[in-house]
């Protein structure tokens, strides 16, 4: 698997548990606590892992660093709205009202990595390259998974 079928499974997931969440009646609390930590999770691996593979390749490419600072700097603001979401009693209207931003933010992000990252990146690294950013991404999650 290359690094982009890897990458592109996990914003598979992720989409899939944002709709989950979506579709969590409103009074089920525990259930909608219970998906977003289930989100919150897989979002926190995928990024570390993300930046520490594919991010990091990028920004040592001439030709692509702008776009990795770019993809880089979203991650953050990502994290940022999750711990503050931290500090929310989940399904209250601030809470909704927050995910509504991180959802729309991250589901753009994603379509950008996907329609924008993706084809300058397959321009930049070889076969051979995406292939062993592939592997190095299943390796770093697979240590975060161990420690987390």
């Amino acid at each position: 698997m290359d690094i982009f079928e890897a990458i592109e499974q996990d914003h598979q997931e992720i989409r899939h548990l944002i709709h989950r969440l979506r579709g969590v009646e409103e009074e089920d609390r525990t259930q909608q606590e219970k998906v977003f930590e289930e989100l919150k999770a897989l979002l926190l691996h995928h990024h570390e892992a993300e930046e520490r593979t594919f991010f990091h390749a990028l920004l040592d490419n001439r030709d692509a660093r702008h776009e990795g600072m770019h993809a880089l700097q979203e991650h953050g603001e990502h994290k940022k709205v999750l711990e503050q979401m931290g500090d929310m009693r989940p399904g209250s209207d601030n809470w909704w009202d927050r995910f509504g931003e991180l959802e729309h933010d991250i589901l753009h992000h994603l379509e950008e990595e996907e329609e924008d990252i993706f084809p300058l990146a397959r321009k930049v690294f070889s076969s051979q390259e995406a292939r062993a950013l592939g592997t190095r991404i299943g390796q770093v999650k697979g240590g975060l998974s161990a420690h987390g």
